[in-house]
């Protein structure tokens, strides 16, 4: 049964099954004939069809029940369906495909489709080169022939001298007539041989055509045994190459193989895909490696962001040889201020930024633990402090302990007469534990506007801390009660409130829960 080819007989339905053992690499390799037609060169001459899906055709040609369907695939053999440059990253699907373009050649070695030109056959021809002395035998072996055949000329020759003889007897027997007479279809033949020399000519050229016809059939054994050597050649070097990819690239395995295909000794740059790693590994003749290129990574970094208060357990990923953690504090609430009435103040103080603490681990841990702080709470209460934001850490229970501390509350105020200041901001909070360690943002006093004769005109209060991934809440406002302002994104603090000529009391703004951020490297640092 032939690998390569496909025949069907149409019965009706031009649509016909692609479904070759190994299926096909592109369907430019896919062609159809409809009874083995030929053009005038003796070419094949192929039938157009259209794709169905990946597994049928159909054939658009007229057809005819009866008519002969031959499918056929062909794979290039002058050029690699696949080919790498440097830098390039190993897939396993370019590799199958660069297998499959072997085995599909090979394939068509066996049913007889490769020629004797192949450049991909060529490009092994050092490999046969126990095949192409035998060529050379074979060739001795030719010339033996030809000799032989110059044999037969030399007993053409003889033949032709012989045949002078038997007409020179004829003349005598022309002479009795009782011997004509008895055996008259030799006289009769005889006569013709004596009456004109042409005869005798024209047997010798027999002859001599015949001893042609020996050189020429010598020269077709010659050629016989040249294609032999050829088609030989063309099916080591078809084996030889499968065997050598095999060895190198033994194709899919959950876990680093300790044999190649053929059972034998691993080779030093044998290649095998990791289905469990999702990568390529290389064999340097002792132990298996990840393969990389110019000390860059495999691939893309990930990245992993908890971003919601409360504690859980980080497992890196498969294969990640690096990690950069930032862990952000929460940010603190802002203070409550206590409105004492007409010709008075008051404004409590905003909340602090969170600190951050940033690092890169080597060789990661099986896992880590982890806390996101909580936002600090704005106060409520007349004239009280805002709550700190809580602290964010990561850490393996040893040597890595990372903390990003949360940022302090803002102070409560009560309302006086005097213009100025009359609250202070929060202290700063300083983060520990990493390579970078990012103190928290600090608020500014809360300012008073201009006290004029009886009144205050106009008042601000400072913005609540902000951080790298969150900014404070904060405005300017007018006479009367004006509750704090809660932070936005991450880290960031409240405003606190201001009371101005009110006996209310304005709370202070909530700050925003901390952050933690994952990045996460595979192969070898950067």
């Amino acid at each position: 049964m032939a690998e390569t080819q496909i025949e069907y007989v149409y019965s009706g339905d031009p649509t016909f099954a692609v479904n070759f053992n190994l299926g096909y690499i592109d369907r430019s390799h896919i062609t159809a004939r409809v009874n083995f037609a030929t053009d005038g060169g003796g070419d094949p001459v192929y039938a157009n069809f259209v794709w169905v899906d990946n597994s049928n055709i159909t054939i658009t040609d007229p057809l005819v029940n009866g008519d002969d369907i031959l499918i056929e695939r062909t794979v290039p053999k002058d050029a690699l369906v696949v080919e790498f440059s440097s830098g390039d990253n190993v897939t396993s699907s370019n590799l199958d495909k660069q297998a499959l373009q072997g085995l599909m050649t090979y394939e068509e070695l066996i049913d007889g489709r490769v020629g004797d030109n192949s450049p991909l056959i060529a490009a092994e021809e050092a490999k046969a080169a126990a095949v192409v002395a035998a060529a050379s035998a074979a060739e001795a072996e030719a010339d033996a022939l030809l000799t032989a055949a110059d044999v037969v000329a030399t007993n053409a020759d003889v033949v032709s001298t012989n045949a002078d003889v038997v007409l020179t007897g004829a003349d005598v027997d022309a002479t009795n007539a009782d011997v004509l007479l008895t055996n008259a279809d030799v006289v009769l033949t005889n006569a013709d041989a004596v009456s004109t020399g042409n005869d005798v000519t024209a047997t010798n050229a027999d002859a001599a055509a015949t001893a042609a016809d020996v050189v020429l059939t010598a020269a077709d054994v010659v050629l016989t045994a040249a294609d032999v050597v050829d088609a030989e050649a063309a099916k080591a070097a078809a084996a030889a190459t499968l065997i050598e990819f095999e060895t190198h690239y033994l194709g899919p395995y959950a876990a680093d193989p300790t044999l190649d295909n053929e059972g034998g000794a691993l080779a030093a740059g044998a290649l095998y895909w990791n289905t469990v790693g999702v990568k390529m590994r290389v064999y340097d003749g002792t132990v298996w490696n990840d393969t990389v290129t110019n000390n860059t990574v495999l691939k893309n970094p990930t990245q992993t962001i908890y971003d919601t208060a409360g504690s859980g357990t980080y497992v890196p990923p498969v294969d990640c040889t690096a990690i950069d953690v930032m862990a952000l504090g929460g940010g603190g609430g802002g203070g409550d201020s206590d409105g004492q009435g007409a010709d008075t103040a008051a404004a409590a103080g905003s909340g602090g930024g969170g600190a951050s603490a940033l690092k890169r681990i080597a060789n990661p841990a099986a896992s880590y633990s982890y806390t996101v702080g909580a936002l600090g709470a704005g106060a409520i209460s007349a004239g009280t402090a805002g709550s700190a934001g809580g602290d964010s850490l990561f850490s393996d229970g040893g040597s890595i302990a990372l903390v990003g501390t949360g940022g302090l509350g803002g102070a409560g105020d009560t309302g006086s007469t005097s213009s100025g200041t009359h609250t202070n901001g929060t202290a700063i909070v300083l983060a520990t534990g990493g390579d970078i360690n990012i103190p928290g943002q600090s608020t500014a006093t809360a300012p008073m506007g201009d006290f004029n004769t009886s009144h205050f005109r106009a008042w601000s209060y400072p913005r609540g801390g902000d951080s790298p991934y969150g900014a404070g809440g904060g405005t300017l406002g007018t006479s009367g009660q004006r509750d704090g302002v809660d932070g936005a994104g991450h880290g960031s603090g409240g405003s606190g409130g201001v009371s101005v000529e009110t006996t209310s009391n304005s709370t202070g703004g909530d700050g925003t829960p901390g952050l933690i951020i994952i990045k996460e490297y595979y192969g070898t640092e950067i």
